[in-house]
């Protein structure tokens, strides 16, 4: 019988853990291939983004607009306004 509609599965401990497991994972394989690439241009960048005198423009549609808007936060707390 299926569960009605709406309806959550019951909540299985183990599968969660697992999940989440593989996740971490995969998040950390992804950050330290990510710094494996790190290079001259990064540091650029950031050179770019500490001598800007006025606002950093961060922009973005749906997702990258999400994303935006979590890059401008720090910017902001640290004193580059977006």
């Amino acid at each position: 019988m299926y569960p009605a509609a709406g309806a959550l599965p019951p909540f299985d401990a183990d599968q969660a853990l697992r999940l989440a497991r593989e996740t971490f994972q995969l998040e950390a394989t992804a950050l330290q291939q990510m710094a494996g690439r790190l290079d001259a241009r990064f540091a650029s960048a950031v050179q770019a983004v500490l001598q800007i005198h006025g606002r950093v423009v961060v922009m973005g549609l749906g997702k990258s607009c999400h994303v935006g808007s979590k890059i401008a936060a720090p910017l902001a707390s640290t004193g580059t306004p977006p």
